[in-house]
């Protein structure tokens, strides 16, 4: 198995801000604080593009990860803040991680990071792999017949699987063909809602149990 791409390393820190803030300060200096801090090349200029509801959206940012500079993106939300990178979830929160004591540190809100009540993680990658999504069940390979009957169109296999929780985010882990790219490139799109770290670990123990 070789990832080929990050599609999305996303960390979400569930917080109410007004716990953050009971001085009650302006966001529109600490805004211009962010702004300058992570160099963001997209931020709200207008203030109408200062929604906490719909989310506030800095894009295009710099963050110093192991060494590197690498991109960020950070949506502000009245009950929480959801970080991007194509990095890892790991760096991700790491940014997080930074904001929060620099916001501490320099600001005067409260360490978001004690008062964090959920973190929910969406990590999407691209790989290469040997998987062989026939073997999963010999049930599906029957219902495949079907839809290749219904649909006019010869089914291969299988070509996607996924587990969920029940409860949000729903797809915990899924693999499937990557759109657009045929079978025989050997080429996957996976989304988990696990660091992810923790997600190429699954990939490592579904490419185990297909082999």
């Amino acid at each position: 198995m070789k990832i080929t791409e990050i599609l999305l390393a996303r960390t979400v820190w569930f917080v109410d801000l007004q716990k953050l803030n009971p001085e009650g300060l302006a966001y529109g200096s600490i805004y211009s604080s962010l702004k300058e801090r992570y160099k963001f090349l997209r931020y709200p200029t207008t203030p109408s593009e200062i929604d906490l509801n719909k989310g506030t959206l800095f894009g295009g940012g710099e963050f110093d990860y192991e060494g590197k500079k690498i991109g960020v993106g950070i949506t502000v939300y009245n009950n929480g803040w959801a970080a991007d990178s194509l990095v890892s979830t790991e760096s991700s929160e790491a940014f997080l991680e930074d904001i929060s004591a620099w916001l501490t540190d320099t600001v005067g809100l409260l360490q978001a990071k004690n008062f964090v009540t959920k973190i929910i993680y969406d990590s999407q990658l691209v790989l290469h792999s040997e998987l062989d999504l026939k073997k999963l069940c010999a049930k599906l390979k029957s219902f495949s017949s079907i839809v290749g009957k219904a649909s006019g169109n010869p089914i291969e296999e299988v070509a996607g699987f996924t587990i969920g929780s029940g409860k949000y985010p729903y797809a915990t882990f899924a693999v499937e063909r990557r759109n657009n790219v045929e079978f025989s490139e050997m080429k996957y799109f996976s989304k988990a809602s696990v660091p992810t770290s923790k997600h190429i670990y699954l990939l490592e123990e579904f490419e185990k149990l297909l082999g």
